[in-house]
């Protein structure tokens, strides 16, 4: 097989899986209902997921070991303790969650392949508009990254991956949730332009997955710069702007 079969079978099978799960396509921009986890948010607004080469095969059992494991206490990989309302299995992956009212507002899973989920009901309104939150999406895509790292030495999990982050029905939508020093948008004297995307869709490819803390945080900022510029922004606005830790993330801003 050439490389570029391989890599095209690659390509064909993470599509094939992400369409399952109801992500936007991320040439087109167009997409379906979300299904899969993410059905069990009370809305969606944004979610991600990693996957490994073949996101068909069950890799991991959960057995009293995983779950010891898994229900580690555990910080973010910013700092400060990630305080879930509860852990489970589902037929195909095991879930991390925050709850508000009946349905989840926050989940983060590892499937049975090997690969992170994570979403959340991430939006709120400014003035009339719907506003997504760009350091909670930044955060949240990080945290999943840094759990996929230590799934993948865990299980003994090889490359490549794939990582797609979808923000769904942003069109006519702002950003906001900033870094200290970025004007919010109900702050701002003229209103910054709204999204013109049907559904925000980020994907990369990785043939190995970093180890190290800076890369890992690094990969999450290329994501966060990709969210900024599709609100057609060139600056990063989930970093402070000033202060003390001007140039760092906002991680005091950050909530799970």
């Amino acid at each position: 097989m050439t490389e570029l079969s391989r890599v095209d079978r690659l390509r064909r099978r993470w599509r094939d899986y992400r369409a399952r799960l109801g992500f936007p396509d991320p040439v087109s921009g167009a997409g379906g209902s979300p299904t899969g986890l993410a059905a069990r948010l009370n809305d969606v607004s944004s979610r991600a997921v990693i996957l490994p080469p073949d996101p068909l095969r069950a890799r991991i059992d959960f057995d009293d070991e995983f779950w010891a494991w898994w229900d580690e206490p555990r910080e973010a990989p910013f700092g400060g303790q990630l305080m879930w309302n509860s852990t489970s299995p589902t037929v195909n992956a095991a879930v991390k969650v925050r709850k508000t009212g009946p349905g989840w507002s926050t989940y983060l899973a590892l499937h049975r392949h090997g690969g992170v989920e994570v979403g959340t009901v991430d939006t709120y309104e400014a003035g009339d508009r719907r506003c997504f939150r760009l350091i909670r999406t930044v955060g949240l895509l990080w945290i999943a990254l840094d759990h996929q790292v230590d799934a993948a030495e865990r299980f003994g999990i090889e490359g490549p991956w794939e990582v797609t982050l979808a923000l769904h029905d942003t069109e006519g939508c702002l950003l906001g949730e900033f870094g200290e020093g970025w004007a919010e948008p109900s702050r701002t004297v003229r209103p910054q332009a709204p999204c013109f995307d049907a559904n925000v869709v980020v994907r990369k490819e990785l043939e190995t997955f970093p180890r190290a803390p800076e890369p890992i945080r690094d990969l999450a900022f290329r994501f966060g710069g990709r969210i900024d510029d599709a609100w057609g922004v060139r600056q990063r606005r989930f970093l402070d702007h000033r202060g003390e830790r001007e140039g760092e993330f906002s991680a005091r801003r950050w909530r799970l």
